[in-house]
């Protein structure tokens, strides 16, 4: 009988103190999970200033999901409280102005009302008016949905771009014809808003592309373009007197060609022989212009065979930011590695933040260098991703909107 109770006290001890570690377990499991969820947002990042091996770059999936969802919402948005500065995207035919990411927009515009073709650009003039570039016209739309047609062209436009500077918003548009050289003719123009007047500065046989202008805002930087996406120089034109060819800088690249705002860099991007087992790499260019003959300084791009896309400056013109994504620039690419900047005095690309896997492009950059705007290039049947980019902390809020997207750009 004893050794029957004995044996009974022995179980009932195993089982209490395996109930005791159960519940120590449940403890420490639930203790884990509050802090894990409790833990504080991290309040800052400041720009990476070493390149962070590719490779160990985190996937970013949230631009996957982004593009089921078919509503206009918020998606992905990280727990850092930043306030987004206003932004406004074209949707169809209505242009839409908002600053938070759900909710009403603060202002919408109908364009509808005017019916010149497809709208190619957009450019805010001031706090309440916009100008719109379609294939037919000008049409400056105002927050109140007034409009007023500024200028009427004769022949559909192939396309066309709006450029800010200092004089006024630069206009070109790009027109078949079969009597130049590669069927293209561009018209170049300027739309000064005090006066809410048009100037024509040129006409040429040529496709060109505006840059912008120079230091001393008397002549314009136009890049030429050929058959190909590659080019060897660019025009200097004098704006004064009817675009007249005064100067053509050496710069050569393909794809891209950016002129910082201060007119003293123009960055390319660039191919260069390397060998015969591997002759082509890509690289980036900056051409430093203050010397009468461009210095050029070849940029290497970490995680090669890589390439930079859709570069922009910084307003300070001390930062050039772009993306870089594998492979060759003419492949179809199949990783991006995030977004990098590159500074103007060490001339090293470094990271700033991870962003994946959507095909994007950059589209915007705020006045104060605080936040970049990009933009899906997926021809999506669901949604348009857009993302912020908050650049001294590297955080990014993403937004899905609906179909029919066209522009999208900070409103300051």
């Amino acid at each position: 009988m004893r050794g029957h109770l004995q044996m009974k006290i022995r179980l009932y001890s195993q089982l209490f103190t395996l109930l005791g570690l159960f519940i120590c377990f449940v403890i420490v499991v639930n203790a884990y999970q509050t802090h894990t969820a409790e833990a504080p947002a991290l309040t800052s990042a400041p720009i990476a200033t070493t390149i962070i091996p590719l490779t160990t770059m985190p996937t970013d999936t949230s631009a996957i999901t982004a593009t089921f969802i078919l509503s206009e919402t918020a998606i992905a948005t990280t727990a850092f409280d930043i306030t987004l500065p206003t932004f406004f995207y074209i949707k169809n035919t209505n242009l839409f102005v908002r600053q938070k990411l759900d909710g009403p927009p603060l202002h919408q515009i109908a364009l509808s009302k005017v019916d010149m073709g497809t709208i190619l650009d957009a450019m805010q003039i001031d706090n309440h008016h916009f100008l719109i570039l379609y294939e037919q016209g000008l049409v400056r739309f105002g927050l109140d949905n007034s409009e007023e047609i500024i200028a009427q062209f004769d022949t559909s436009t192939i396309s066309g771009e709006l450029v800010t500077t200092t004089k006024g918003i630069l206009y070109s548009i790009t027109v078949s014809d079969s009597s130049a050289p590669f069927s293209r003719s561009t018209q170049v123009g300027l739309y000064i808003p005090n006066d809410n007047s048009i100037q024509t500065i040129l006409y040429s046989k040529q496709n060109l592309h505006i840059l912008g202008l120079t230091a001393d805002q008397h002549n314009m930087y136009l890049l030429p373009w050929g058959q190909d996406p590659s080019f060897g120089h660019i025009q200097v034109v004098d704006m004064d007197n009817e675009g007249v060819l005064v100067d053509e800088l050496s710069v050569g690249g393909n794809v891209f060609a950016t002129l910082s705002p201060n007119s003293l860099y123009i960055s390319t991007t660039d191919h260069r022989f390397v060998s015969i087992d591997d002759p082509l790499e890509n690289v980036l260019n900056l051409y430093e212009l203050a010397s009468e003959t461009p210095k050029l300084n070849v940029i290497e791009l970490p995680k090669s065979p890589s390439h930079a896309w859709s570069p922009i400056w910084a307003p300070d013109s001390q930062s050039l930011y772009f993306l870089i994504r594998s492979k060759d620039i003419y492949d179809n690419y199949q990783i991006l590695y995030g977004l990098f900047r590159l500074d103007v005095n060490s001339k090293k690309p470094l990271l700033v933040t991870k962003i994946g896997p959507t095909a994007l492009k950059i589209v915007s950059i705020t006045r104060n260098g605080e936040w970049l705007l990009l933009k899906s290039t997926e021809q999506s049947l669901i949604a348009t991703i857009a993302k912020f980019v908050h650049l001294s902390s590297g955080v990014t809020k993403s937004y899905s909107l609906s179909t029919g997207i066209t522009i999208i750009k900070w409103f300051e």
